[in-house]
């Protein structure tokens, strides 16, 4: 028998067929899989034990068919493995969260009016500065800094909100232009769907990042978004600059 690879167990459409198969039968042995996918059992364990090693897909022994027979192997999806099989298999996890989340906005506009709206992205903008300004006093001022009354420098403050975006997939960073002023950007829009159906939040973002500068600095703070993702910008970017 030949030791060169099957050349089928490099196509990505049949670990995304294989994948399907675990989705739909919860577990399958080497064979089923190898049938169900039209390729060879050397090329099945293959695929296998690529995705095993990725960490994807576990092996369990079943129960013998016979006395004499050795319990048959059948394979599983790695039941902790979700975030990663989501994204290694979009087509097979679709993930609709951003379409929810735009549809319940225009829910709550529909059924209970302008208002409700207003109301429900207002208490979402003070959970956001609540956590924002946790974030900030858990990280303290910078030993550098010569703010006073347990504030932080706007350097500090402008650091920690980037950081704080960046984690919840914003892809930002803070920028440090030299002149005492910064720059805020955001690669990345993690609410794109919402936003693209309610331009109220990209606005309350705006008075949320106002807000917290102001609170968390020695002095008042002048924000202006210069570029825009949902305007056609290559990113989200703000100006800061003290008073």
């Amino acid at each position: 028998m030949s030791d060169v690879p099957d050349p089928v167990a490099k196509d990505p459409s049949t670990k995304e067929s294989i994948v399907r198969i675990l989705q739909a039968h919860g577990r399958a042995t080497v064979g089923d899989l190898a049938e169900k996918c039209a390729v060879s059992d050397a090329a099945m364990r293959q695929h296998l034990d690529q995705l095993e090693a990725d960490g994807l897909v576990t092996r369990t022994s079943g129960e013998a068919t016979n006395s004499r027979g050795r319990p048959p192997t059948h394979w599983a999806l790695a039941t902790s493995a979700t975030e990663r099989l989501h994204a290694h298999f979009p087509r097979a996890f679709p993930d609709r969260h951003s379409d929810l989340a735009a549809e319940l906005l225009e829910s709550i506009r529909e059924s209970l009016g302008e208002d409700a709206l207003t109301t429900v992205i207002e208490h979402r903008a003070q959970r956001q500065i609540d956590a924002y300004r946790r974030a900030m006093n858990s990280v303290g001022p910078s030993p550098s800094s010569k703010a006073g009354r347990g504030k932080s420098s706007l350097r500090r403050v402008v650091e920690v909100l980037a950081d704080e975006r960046d984690a919840e997939g914003y892809r930002a960073e803070a920028v440090d232009n030299g002149d005492g002023s910064f720059t805020l950007i955001e690669h990345h829009c993690a609410i794109d769907a919402a936003a693209g159906s309610c331009g109220a939040l990209c606005e309350a973002e705006l008075k949320i990042f106002r807000r917290v500068l102001d609170k968390e600095t020695d002095h008042k703070v002048d924000i202006r978004r210069v570029e825009h993702l949902m305007a056609g910008g290559t990113c989200c970017r703000y100006e800061i600059r003290p008073r």
